[in-house]
């Protein structure tokens, strides 16, 4: 959801985001996956939601509302450089996300071998490497 989040606030205020970085990104909403992830959302306990900060009926209302986002139409608006990271075994992700990369105008896309869709928790020294080589690029 974060990776959507933040391209949506690149879209929406593209003079305030001076490079991007979406990991397991998503551009238009995959109906399927939503639902399968909202029913084990329905299950999970309340506990699992408030270690986050969050109440899980939120959780749920704004998983529902994500159901209906599609941002093709907008990604033009993106213009600062992006970086675009997604695990090699993130079946649910790697497709968007490599799409996503080839119809933003300034954007790269790596493929974390041998991660799922947790990079930052499954190969964190890899991401900690290609995030600093994307910064360092664009500090110049």
């Amino acid at each position: 959801m974060g990776a959507v989040l933040a391209l949506n606030y690149a879209i929406d205020h593209p003079d305030k985001v001076k490079a991007l970085v979406l990991i397991a990104a998503q551009y238009e909403m995959p109906e399927k996956l939503l639902k399968f992830q909202n029913l084990l959302f329905h299950v999970m306990p309340n506990a699992m939601f408030e270690q986050f900060g969050f109440k899980k009926a939120d959780v749920i209302r704004l998983c529902g509302t994500m159901a209906e986002l599609d941002l093709r139409d907008s990604l033009y608006k993106v213009s600062c450089p992006a970086l675009i990271v997604c695990g090699e075994k993130d079946n649910a992700n790697k497709k968007a996300s490599k799409e996503l990369a080839s119809y933003l105008s300034d954007a790269h896309f790596h493929e974390l071998l041998k991660t799922g869709h947790e990079a930052n928790i499954e190969s964190p020294e890899e991401l900690a490497m290609v995030l600093q080589r994307f910064y360092d690029n664009i500090i110049g």
